[in-house]
C-alpha cells in the first residue's frame, strides 16, 4: 500500500498503475452517475474518481481504503479511478449530534476543512520544531503544575479552580516561578510548551530559562530559533508572510532602545513640549494610563503597549531593549545603568506581541522593593489575591542564580505561516 504523498510525487510514473492507498474523505461532489472525492493522508490529496454509482455511501469524514488505476482527469488533476474501497470508519456526526444536542454542531462541522487542518497543522509542526531546536541545544523539555495555590499572574484578572463549590486554587497565567524553582535545584536548561490561561482564553505558551546565557547570547538563541523554524516550515512547503533571509540573516534585525522607539513614535504628536525622554514617558502615563473601561493600566501593561503600538508597522524584526526599571520588576537592573532593566522584545512583522527575553531579578531585597511600588500602582483593595505574596517571592529569597528566560505565545509566531489569521483559528478546540 503507497501513501497518498508517493503516490502524488510519483504520479507521472504511475499513470495506467494500480495503487492502493487510504485517507480521510474531506469532500464529495457528484455529477450524474459519477462521484468525485477529495482523499487526504498528512496533508496530501488527491483526487477519488467513482463511476457508474447510483448510491454511495462515502461522505466528508469517512476513512477509506481505496484500489484503483492512475489517470489524469479531463481537468489534468491526478486521480485515481477506483475499482474497489473498503470503508474503514465512518464519522457519524449528523445523527450523533441530533441525539444529542443541535447545539454547537456548527463549530464542530465548520472546522473540518481543509483550511482549518491545514492552519492547525501549521501549529502542531511549530511545536515539534521547537521542540526539536531545544533539544539540539540540550535543553530539557519540563512539565510543571496547572493548577497553582496562590495566584500567580502579576495585574492580569485571576482565573481560579474550584471543586465542590470551593475555589481550590488558580489556574495558572504563567509558568516562571516553578520553572525557576527548577533551575534552582539544579535543572539549569529547560523549556516547556503548556497551556496558560489568562482572562478567559487559555494560551500555547513557550517558556524557557537557562544561568548559562547573557541577554545579548539570549537574544542569539531566538534568532536561531526564529531561523531554524523558517527553514523548517519552508521545507514543507509552508508560505510565510515574512521573508525568509530575515530570518536567516542575523544582520537583519534592527536593534532600537525603547525611549527611541516610543520617542520615534510618539514625538511628532507631542511636539515641542517634551524636552527628553524620561518627559516623554512621564506624559504619556499622565494622559494615556487609562483604557476603554476606565481602569488604570499597570506599569508593565503600559510599556508593553506603547512598544506594540510601534511594531504594526515595521516591515523587518526588530529587538528593542533597554526597558526602563519601572516597567517590570521580573529583571535584573543593568549592570552599567540601574534605570534600565535586563529585558527585551523581540518582534517579527505581522506580530504585536513579541518574544520577551530577559535575565531574572534574583536580588531579593530589590525585588521586594520594586514589587512593593508594583502593587502600590496598581491601586488594588489589600485583600485582592493579585496582593498577596507570590511563590515567586519565596523562591528568589531561598536564593536563586540569575538566569536568561524567554517566553512566547506560539500561536501568535503561528500566525506568519497562515496569512495572518486570527490566533483563534489555529486552535481546534
Amino acid at each position: 500500500m503507497r501513501t497518498i504523498q508517493d503516490i502524488v510525487l510519483n504520479f507521472d510514473s504511475l499513470v495506467g498503475v494500480e495503487v492502493e492507498t487510504k485517507g480521510r474523505v474531506f469532500s464529495v461532489r457528484k455529477m450524474k452517475t459519477m462521484f468525485f472525492v477529495d482523499l487526504v493522508y498528512q496533508k496530501e490529496k488527491i483526487q477519488l474518481i467513482f463511476i457508474d454509482r447510483t448510491t454511495f455511501e462515502i461522505n466528508a469524514g469517512d476513512l477509506v481504503q481505496v484500489r484503483g488505476v492512475c489517470i489524469f482527469s479531463k481537468r489534468n488533476e491526478k486521480s485515481i479511478e477506483v475499482s474497489t474501497y473498503k470503508l474503514l470508519s465512518k464519522w457519524n456526526y449528523k445523527q450523533n449530534f441530533q441525539t444529542i444536542s443541535t447545539q454547537d454542531v456548527d463549530e464542530y462541522t465548520n472546522a473540518f476543512s481543509l483550511e482549518t487542518f491545514r492552519r492547525n497543522e501549521v501549529a502542531f509542526l511549530l511545536r515539534k520544531y521547537t521542540r526539536l531546536f531545544f533539544e539540539s541545544k540540550n535543553f530539557l523539555e519540563v512539565q510543571t503544575p496547572f493548577l497553582c495555590k496562590k495566584y500567580n499572574g502579576g495585574k492580569s484578572f485571576p482565573v481560579t479552580s474550584n471543586y465542590l463549590h470551593n475555589t481550590i486554587g488558580y489556574n495558572r497565567t504563567t509558568m516562571e516561578e516553578r520553572m525557576q524553582l527548577l533551575v534552582g535545584i539544579g535543572f539549569e536548561d529547560i523549556f516547556q510548551i503548556g497551556s496558560v490561561v489568562r482572562s478567559e482564553k487559555e494560551i500555547t505558551f513557550l517558556e524557557g530559562y537557562s544561568p548559562y546565557y547573557n541577554l545579548e547570547e539570549g537574544e542569539k538563541l531566538i534568532i536561531s530559533l526564529c531561523r531554524y523554524l523558517a527553514v523548517e516550515m519552508k521545507k514543507r512547503g509552508e508560505v510565510s508572510l515574512v521573508e525568509y533571509d530575515t530570518f536567516l540573516e542575523n544582520s537583519d534585525w534592527d536593534r532600537k532602545s525603547y525611549y527611541q522607539v516610543v520617542c520615534d513614535f510618539f514625538g511628532s504628536e507631542i511636539g515641542g513640549k517634551i524636552n527628553n525622554p524620561r518627559e516623554l514617558i512621564s506624559y504619556v502615563i499622565n494622559n494615556e494610563r487609562i483604557n476603554d473601561e476606565g481602569s488604570i493600566l499597570s506599569n508593565e501593561t503600559l510599556a508593553d503597549m506603547l512598544v506594540e503600538s510601534v511594531v504594526q508597522a515595521i516591515s523587518k524584526p526588530l529587538i528593542i531593549y533597554n526597558f526602563p526599571c519601572w516597567s517590570s520588576p521580573l529583571y535584573s537592573r543593568n549592570k552599567v545603568d540601574g534605570n534600565y532593566i535586563e529585558r527585551s522584545k523581540m518582534y517579527l512583522p505581522g506580530q504585536t506581541a513579541g518574544f520577551d527575553v530577559g535575565v531574572q531579578e534574583n536580588d531579593f531585597s530589590d525585588y521586594s522593593e520594586r514589587v512593593l511600588i508594583q502593587k502600590r500602582n496598581w491601586s488594588l483593595p489589600e485583600d485582592d489575591p493579585r496582593m498577596n505574596e507570590s511563590e515567586l517571592d519565596k523562591i528568589i529569597a531561598c536564593g536563586m542564580p540569575a538566569m536568561f528566560g524567554f517566553g512566547l505565545n506560539l500561536d501568535r509566531l503561528g500566525k506568519l505561516w497562515v496569512d495572518n489569521a486570527s490566533i483563534d483559528s489555529l486552535r481546534v478546540f
